[in-house]
């Protein structure tokens, strides 16, 4: 995957792997396979302000999605998960 499609600078090489998770159970799946693996991973939320080199990289990127992208509110607290968008403003 060239990360130049999931960065909003639309910079970046490609990921020798690259993965997609929408709720915290496949994370943690993935997470674990990996570091038995001993591949170094990269967790990318929704690509703003970020610089990837051309030259791509070695190990996985990780883009968080899906239950990642919710904002959740109790009387006292707002939760954000790691890809909502700065942008998306409030319900």
């Amino acid at each position: 995957m060239e990360l130049k499609k999931v960065t909003t600078f639309h910079l970046g090489g490609k990921a020798k792997y690259f993965y997609s998770v929408s709720k915290e159970t496949e994370l943690k799946l993935l997470l674990r396979e990996l570091k038995q693996k001993n591949i170094p991973f990269y967790i990318l939320g929704s690509g703003s302000n970020l610089l990837v080199s051309d030259n791509g990289v070695k190990g996985a990127v990780i883009k968080l999605a899906g239950d990642f992208r919710r904002i959740t509110f109790s009387r006292t607290t707002a939760k954000a998960g790691g890809a909502v968008k700065l942008a998306r403003g409030y319900p």
